[in-house]
């Protein structure tokens, strides 16, 4: 084997000293920037989906706090939907009972008035009926001689309401 003072052992040393310094050298000018390069994209990818994950967080509690906004109004809204309508229901019946009550009043006129009518045809045909019934009388019970001296007593009556007033 051959000694360490052999100017070929030293030559084999100094070339793996040199591959050595060239690996290093390798190692720093290509991999370790391409290395750092990647690592810091990852990173950088990381610390993105990071800052999503936050917003998506910050934007899930925002939109929990809307949803609980929301039903708390739609209560609200039902509420108030349901008192409005029970208000609009009483108003509606009370509406419809002064009606009703109008409309009996008015009915209760109309048979008043109705009543009253019927009242007066009643008197009205009578006194057509007497009337007929005393023409008939009349006609029967008069002739020539008591015409004439009907008409002369009513002459002799206004002769002397005449003179009366004269």
């Amino acid at each position: 084997m051959e000694g360490f003072g052999t100017l070929e052992y030293w030559a084999k040393v100094i070339d793996f000293i040199l591959f050595a310094a060239a690996l290093v050298w390798l190692w720093q000018k290509f991999a370790k920037p391409q290395l750092e390069a990647a690592s810091d994209a990852e990173n950088a990818r990381i610390a993105g989906i990071e800052e999503a994950l936050a917003k998506a967080k910050g934007d899930l509690t925002a939109a929990r706090a809307a949803r609980e906004a929301a039903n708390g109004e739609r209560e609200a809204i039902l509420r108030n939907a349901d008192e409005a309508g029970a208000h609009d229901l009483a108003a509606a019946v009370a509406d419809a009972k002064a009606q009703a009550e109008r409309i009996r009043a008015h009915a209760g006129g109309e048979v008043e008035r109705q009543r009253y009518a019927a009242g007066v045809r009643l008197r009205v045909e009578m006194i057509e009926e007497a009337l007929a019934e005393a023409r008939r009388d009349a006609a029967a019970r008069s002739d020539e001689a008591l015409q004439a001296s009907l008409v002369d007593q009513l002459l002799e009556d206004l002769m002397r309401d005449r003179k009366a007033g004269a």
